[in-house]
């Protein structure tokens, strides 16, 4: 069974496609109001030492966002 979002629920997931230090170890989604926001995370370590999450919400676009988890349909070679 796949992760359903619920409303004011998020999750995130490691980010397998982690490719640059830039790059966030986590990305996931939230659902405020029926809209998907995207959500990622960095692991980062403070100056006294102690480990924690740095994150970054990005507002909805127009249409909203797929869900994280959910895989991208493969394009159709006769679309445009």
């Amino acid at each position: 069974m796949a992760y359903e979002t619920k409303e004011l629920e998020g999750a995130l997931f490691p980010n397998k496609d982690r490719t640059s230090d830039k790059a966030p170890h986590f990305k996931g989604d939230q659902k405020v109001e029926g809209v998907m926001w995207k959500i990622a995370a960095w692991k980062n370590t403070s100056k006294a030492g102690e480990k924690y999450l740095k994150l970054k919400i990005e507002a909805p676009r127009e249409g909203g966002f797929k869900p994280a988890n959910e895989k991208p349909k493969e394009k159709d070679p006769w679309d445009d």
